[in-house]
């Protein structure tokens, strides 16, 4: 992933993100090509996630998109619209819209996506311990959260836990493993 080289604890940075959607198989090479041709002053992430993979008896870090297929934009959407259609003609690429105007990610949510991730868009792994029926996270982007098992699945080694983000509960996949 490229280094956006974004300044997070600017309150601004967490406004005027819109997203562009793209072919799921590019938005790693589009991302490059973006930052080679206009430089940092055109902030975009593809958002990605570390995952523990199990594979021949011995875990594995291995790193998937979080949002496959889309590009967060900071600002200026249709300059990198325009710069990936004039440079590759046969792609699909298009601005996520709400009323014909192009839909600006909501400022809390960017918030928190920049504030999971590290400076490249990257979401590391989190490591907790079982606490009663529910989960506490000691280290990694969900630090000092607590959360709820939903349920285990001893045969994937996942656990489903509910956690409060955004003022709802989200269900986050952990590897059984972690706990």
């Amino acid at each position: 992933m490229e280094d956006t080289n974004l300044f997070y604890h600017e309150a601004a940075i967490y406004n005027n993100w819109y997203v562009l959607h793209v072919d799921h198989h590019k938005t790693d090479y589009f991302v490059r090509f973006v930052k080679r041709k206009l430089g940092n002053d055109y902030p975009i992430i593809s958002f990605s996630r570390e995952l523990l993979h199990y594979k021949d008896k011995r875990y594995l870090v291995i790193e998937k998109p979080l949002f496959p297929g889309y590009l967060f934009v900071h600002k200026h959407p249709e300059k990198v619209l325009h710069l990936l259609k004039d440079n590759f003609k046969e792609i699909y690429a298009k601005i996520i819209r709400f009323e014909g105007e192009p839909a600006e990610v909501n400022v809390h949510e960017m918030r928190l996506l920049l504030a999971l991730s590290d400076h490249t868009g990257k979401v590391g792994i989190s490591k907790a311990y079982k606490e009663g029926e529910g989960i506490v996270i000691t280290s990694g982007p969900l630090s000092n959260l607590k959360g709820e098992i939903r349920f285990i699945d001893k045969k994937k080694r996942k656990v489903n836990v509910s956690f409060p983000l955004l003022n709802t509960l989200m269900n986050v996949s952990l590897s059984y493993d972690l706990l």
